[in-house]
């Protein structure tokens, strides 16, 4: 039930999802157009080559192979988008596996990774390193604050042998119906080849079953995160994140301290108050390394001919409203 601008007409899984103009709606967002079908694809380059077919009509992000010699560009012309997103691509751990609890071995895992290179070689510049536990786009974030993010080989593998090291296969999932094939794999041979573990990444054929693992906390290796912030305030990249109990806390992180001083932030009486508090708490966020921030967003979307008109939501979504044909 609902009363916004389009009602939902039919959803056939793994297929597509159909909608409608709701025609009582009588905001000034009022659709501009009749229907919308929103195609459920298991591959993004199959997407990508209905889109340059004219059988789709938007691609929020187009896929990691077209970015190459900026492909994409030459293939969509001025129907290619770019934009930047106030999003962040991580690893997460699964704290809750015995094998994950000790934090000098995430903090070693982390740093034996290139961001600028996986950013340069992968994503050829669309993406940029992250080296901070909030998107730099977010009011309250500090760059440079996430001191596990720096490639540093000599130290990790100090703090690997400080560890006792990790036994068996570190296999790092993703979800395959999505461009991460590639740089999940970057990131699995960096580690292997720097700390010479037998890291390997793994693809889930679809994100529904990738996130059902997830949610159910079956992980037994690491996994592709990710987050986009929900509202523009660095309390929404830390009370979901790594709160005891936070809503996306998949990895069962927990931290006293961090949960007392984001509790204070929370209530605090003014934004800079807050932002101090949970700059506090990011400080012991960046000690334990629960997860590893990996590249900063950006986005690569395209329209067919088509469409004469449409705008982007400020985190990069489709603004269905906006569309003119």
């Amino acid at each position: 039930m609902g009363n916004g601008p389009v009602k939902l007409v039919s959803w056939q899984d793994d297929v597509e999802i159909k909608l409608t103009r709701f025609d009582d709606y009588s905001l000034r967002d009022k659709m501009k157009i009749k229907d919308v079908t929103v195609k459920i694809y298991q591959d993004d380059t199959a997407a990508y080559n209905d889109l340059l077919a004219g059988n789709l009509d938007f691609q929020q992000q187009v896929p990691v192979s077209a970015l190459a010699g900026e492909k994409w560009k030459t293939d969509l012309g001025e129907r290619a988008l770019s934009s930047t997103t106030p999003s962040t691509g991580i690893i997460a751990f699964p704290i809750y596996d015995k094998r994950f609890q000790n934090p000098k071995l995430r903090k070693a895992i982390s740093l034996s990774i290139d961001r600028q290179s996986i950013t340069d070689k992968i994503f050829f510049g669309t993406r940029k390193p992250a080296d901070s536990w909030a998107n730099p786009l977010t009011p309250g974030a500090e760059p440079g604050n996430c001191t596990s993010c720096k490639f540093d080989v000599a130290q990790a593998k100090q703090l690997y042998a400080e560890s006792g090291g990790f036994q068996g296969r570190l296999t790092l999932s993703y979800n395959a119906d999505a461009s991460h094939k590639e740089w999940m794999e970057a990131v699995a041979q960096q580690i292997k080849t720097n700390l010479g573990i037998d890291a390997v990444a793994v693809g889930v054929p679809t994100f529904a079953v990738f996130r059902a693992n997830i949610n159910a906390y079956k992980m037994t290796g690491a996994y592709r995160a990710g987050w986009q912030q929900d509202y523009p305030d660095v309390e929404n990249w830390i009370n979901p994140l790594y709160v005891t109990g936070g809503s996306s806390n998949d990895g069962k992180y927990s931290n006293p301290q961090v949960d007392a001083l984001a509790k204070e932030a929370t209530a605090a009486p003014s934004l800079e108050e807050a932002h101090q508090k949970f700059a506090e708490a990011v400080k012991l966020i960046d000690q334990d390394v629960p997860s590893m921030p990996i590249y900063f967003g950006g986005q690569q979307s395209g329209h067919s001919e088509k469409i004469k008109k449409v705008e982007l939501t400020n985190v990069g979504e489709l603004d269905i409203t906006s569309v003119e044909l």
